[in-house]
């Protein structure tokens, strides 16, 4: 399910931004800081921001939407190498290639050391939510323990994790031309915090049974009781594996 997710901005920043665009920079210009000189569309399908840090929409853009998170640079805390840094950063995530980006004066962009964990606060289906990313997880299929997740769920013996990632797709429209656009795409993972372990599961029993047979009484009799077909439900689920009382459904 396509979530919608729309900036909420809960501080002023003094920071006085100059006019200009994302672009191309050396990539060998370290901040002490950690901070890098990569700009935005170092890695293609350009886009471009404001001087505020939001998306300008195109009608010449080649592929429709947009490859990041958010449509615009939001306020966000960052921590580097186990260091959190100052927490009026401008920081947008970028879904095709899970990278995050922040601004710097007039310029846009990326983290040259790995990022460890970002939080952010945005409104998701119109309720203000902190949203916590974090990296350090074990590689599974295509991903790597440098791989940023979102945490939906943490607890001491499981976390459900989301892994958020845009494809470009062709649009095909009748009586018109093909129109290339972003298309959003998630896979949930059950990250195991004992044995350290990653599995991939859908919402639906018969596929956590299939990839975690231990956990097949647990899920079957939260199911009996709430049903398994949304991310809402692997919440509750994961909340009662944790020991967590789920809220109730209406």
């Amino acid at each position: 399910m396509k979530k919608i997710f729309t900036p909420l901005l809960l501080f002023q920043t003094s920071l006085v931004f100059a006019q200009g665009g994302p672009g191309d920079y050396d990539a060998s210009k370290i901040y002490s800081a950690g901070y890098g000189i990569v700009g935005l569309n170092a890695s293609g399908m350009m886009e471009s921001f404001d001087a505020s840090g939001k998306r300008i929409p195109s009608n010449n853009q080649l592929i429709a939407g947009t490859k990041m998170l958010s449509d615009e640079f939001i306020l966000g805390t960052v921590k580097l190498n186990g260091i959190e840094k100052p927490a009026n950063l401008m920081v947008n995530f970028s879904l095709y290639n899970n990278q995050l980006f922040f601004k710097k004066d007039s310029l846009f962009l990326a983290f040259v050391n790995p990022v460890e964990e970002f939080t952010i606060l945005m409104k998701e289906n119109n309720i203000n939510k902190i949203i916590t990313f974090k990296s350090g997880y074990p590689a599974v299929g295509n991903n790597t323990d440098k791989s940023l997740y979102q945490v939906v769920s943490d607890g001491p013996k499981v976390q459900l994790l989301k892994y958020m990632y845009k494809v470009v797709q062709d649009k095909v429209s009748y009586n018109g031309p093909v129109q290339r656009e972003w298309a959003y795409r998630e896979n949930f993972y059950l990250y195991d915090v004992e044995k350290k372990t990653m599995t991939t599961i859908r919402p639906s029993v018969k596929s956590i049974t299939k990839s975690n047979p231990m956990l097949s009484a647990s899920v079957e009799n939260y199911a009996a009781r709430f049903k398994m077909k949304n991310e809402e439900d692997l919440v509750g689920w994961v909340a009662s594996i944790n020991d967590i009382v789920p809220a109730k459904k209406k």
